[in-house]
């Protein structure tokens, strides 16, 4: 069954219109016929079951047979990413982030960011596709911000939050180690907080200014990845895996 978006779907509604785009490639791409079954989200939580109505040659609606709100995952898991010097790998890093069901991407300027022009337009879009294909009812947010934001957004939410700073070294300069995943899994279980804020540096990773920035904050925790060196989007996917799957 194919899954389309459609951002007026509540769990209320009777029939909706398909945004353009939805309705072209389901009627003239698909090839879909009136009366068949699609599923819709609004990347908001509400999965609706639903029958193809097309009207006219550019217009199609959806008949709703059954609709319902998944909640969203506790806790909400956030990627802090640097931005990628290669537009290819940020953008297969938005794909399987979404995939993972990740709640919101922050893509961050950092000391080592290179400034380059990036598109949220076709990163949403990206993204969009990968919740599509992944048959998620919730769709990221997708946000450009400044290291030094996300730090600020870390201290306000308090204990509601569990920062978490992957760093490939297992014990650092100041000789304080970094921790496995366990142990901060078994942590995150015990504080039950609301959200996971995930901070992965770019290509050469964060300044040692950064890391004790965020060091000095109360609550951050240091992820040890293992022994090998992992390219920025691989140790993001990995790290949003790791805690993304362990809500199951």
């Amino acid at each position: 069954m194919h899954t389309f978006f459609t951002p007026e779907l509540t769990k209320a509604a009777s029939l909706v219109p398909l945004p353009p785009d939805e309705a072209h490639h389901a009627g003239k791409v698909l090839r879909l016929r009136d009366g068949d079954d699609i599923r819709l989200i609004n990347g908001r939580g509400t999965v609706a079951l639903a029958r193809f109505r097309p009207e006219g040659k550019k217009k199609a609606s959806a008949e709703i047979v059954s609709a319902e709100e998944m909640p969203k995952p506790v806790p909400a898991v956030t990627v802090f990413l640097g931005m990628l010097k290669n537009r290819q790998r940020m953008e297969w890093a938005v794909e399987k982030l979404t995939e993972l069901g990740v709640h919101r991407i922050l893509i961050g300027e950092t000391e080592r960011t290179e400034r380059q022009k990036l598109r949220t337009d076709r990163l949403e879009a990206l993204a969009l596709s990968a919740a599509k294909q992944s048959l998620s009812a919730w769709i990221p947010e997708i946000q450009l911000v400044s290291f030094q934001d996300a730090l600020e957004h870390m201290a306000s939410a308090g204990e509601s939050l569990l920062p978490v700073m992957a760093h490939e070294k297992m014990v650092r300069a100041d000789g304080n180690a970094s921790q496995s995943f366990m142990g901060i899994w078994d942590d995150a279980k015990s504080k039950s907080p609301a959200e996971i804020l995930l901070f992965i540096g770019p290509e050469g990773g964060f300044s040692d200014d950064e890391v004790a920035a965020a060091q000095a904050l109360p609550g951050m925790k240091l992820l040890h990845l293992g022994p090998q060196r992992l390219r920025a989007e691989t140790a993001a996917v990995v790290c949003a895996g790791l805690f993304c799957v362990s809500h199951v």
